[in-house]
């Protein structure tokens, strides 16, 4: 019989059930509704996507609307429609004194994420806590009688400003360290070889992530910055 990590019993086919986890290096078992359970990092969605806007800045996003030959460039995007508009369509579709005219509208994009973050347990539950013993966001039916029901549990906003607090503290920590870490590093490497010197090397490599733990200090959306803070103040 197989029994290795990834196989099912009486399978023909081997599933892959488990997957290394990058931050605490532990095999994380994902049961039975495989990587349906996890939840997407629309943190991180964002930042690549402000990255991608600002690469493509030369590069008109166009009206969804006009109709050829003479497309309008747009000047916002709807969130509730998923389109974006020139200004005449834009009041076109959304007039006023109308529900429509209540939408969510940004600037031109081509990322039109959801509004929030469900539960992957309960997919028609938006996460509203936060889990102090799984440092994750959960929904009140994972309180009331899930996987969490006697765990102890946080409001959002609670975990939000807490993690923020830690978060630019780290950060702060960090940079204030960084020309520190070069010195010693410029030292050690005249006088040991560099391999020896990996170690000092790996904290430098620190500049990237308070870069991206300062993009994600942009995060507006408290269950978003929440599922990803926790894992950079780990780091």
């Amino acid at each position: 019989s197989i029994s290795s990590p990834g196989w099912r019993r009486n399978s023909v086919t081997p599933r892959v059930t488990t997957i290394p986890c990058p931050g605490c290096q532990h095999d994380i078992d994902l049961g039975e509704r495989g990587i349906s359970m996890l939840f997407r990092n629309f943190t991180l969605e964002n930042i690549v996507e402000r990255y991608r806007q600002a690469a493509r800045a030369a590069v008109a996003i166009m009206c969804n609307v006009c109709k050829p030959p003479q497309p309008q460039e747009a000047t916002k995007s709807c969130m509730d429609c998923k389109a974006s508009y020139c200004n005449e369509c834009f009041k076109l579709h959304h007039p006023w004194g109308t529900p429509k005219a209540q939408h969510e509208y940004v600037g031109p994009t081509t990322n039109f994420r959801p509004k929030v973050l469900m539960c992957p347990e309960h997919e028609m539950e938006k996460v509203n806590m936060y889990c102090e013993v799984c440092r994750r966001p959960v929904c009140h039916l994972c309180k009331l009688g899930g996987s969490h029901a006697n765990h102890r549990v946080t409001s959002m906003s609670s975990a939000y400003k807490i993690l923020k607090e830690k978060l630019a503290k780290s950060i702060h920590y960090l940079i204030s360290k960084e020309d520190q870490v070069k010195t010693q590093i410029s030292d050690l490497d005249v006088l040991i070889k560099q391999t020896e010197v990996d170690e000092y090397q790996g904290m430098l490599e620190n500049s990237g992530l308070v870069g991206y733990a300062q993009e994600v200090l942009k995060e507006t959306d408290q269950s978003c910055f929440v599922q990803t803070a926790k894992q950079l103040h780990v780091r």
